[in-house]
């Protein structure tokens, strides 16, 4: 525990150094606060990052979600402000993009978290199915990214090779069911 305490510290006053050397440089050039926001922002996604993945003890990945979904978006309104700042022509893309996108793959890994909760499916069987999800969101985030550019020609994996998706979560999908046959089978005897 106070180990944990210790390092706790440690990511704590690095994140802040970080924060504090860019606020002070931004300030220095150009006499106001503008771009540093971006790291202020980046600093307490990933110190909470951190702090849920390495330092809070049990429930890490579900504390980990947890940070991200009610981080990410507001991290991404204060991007596009910031680099609005910068802009002749200010771009609203935040509610429109980064939300919709975001929101797809947050539920894509809410969605392996809770199999993996209730299901306590082996690690296979886990890839085959986030593979899967992968798939979807991938799909969904070029339709997003085809309606913010206005045009059809972004390159899409999951549109050219879909094959290899499936390939892999198929295999994967075997793997774990074998896995899992074998473990019940052993178990039984």
């Amino acid at each position: 525990m106070k180990k944990r305490k210790v390092l706790n510290m440690i990511v704590l006053v690095l994140f802040m150094a970080a924060i504090l050397v860019c606020l002070i440089v931004n300030f220095a050039v150009e006499r106001k606060l503008t771009w540093a926001w971006f790291v202020v922002g980046g600093c307490i996604v990933g110190y909470l990052s951190v702090w849920a993945l390495l330092l809070s003890g049990k429930n890490r990945i579900m504390k980990l979600l947890i940070v991200w979904s009610v981080t990410l978006i507001p991290y991404l309104y204060l991007i596009e402000i910031c680099s609005n700042l910068y802009l002749e022509n200010p771009e609203k893309w935040a509610g429109s993009f980064g939300v919709p996108v975001s929101i797809c793959w947050l539920l894509a890994l809410w969605v392996l978290f809770f199999i993996r909760k209730f299901s306590h499916a082996n690690v296979w069987l886990m890839l085959g199915i986030g593979t899967l999800l992968f798939f979807v969101a991938e799909r969904f985030t070029n339709q997003m990214v085809d309606k913010l550019a206005g045009s059809n020609d972004t390159w899409r994996l999951s549109e050219e090779f879909p094959i290899i998706y499936f390939a892999i979560a198929a295999c994967f999908l075997i793997i774990g069911i074998v896995a899992a046959i074998w473990r019940y089978s052993r178990k039984k005897a």
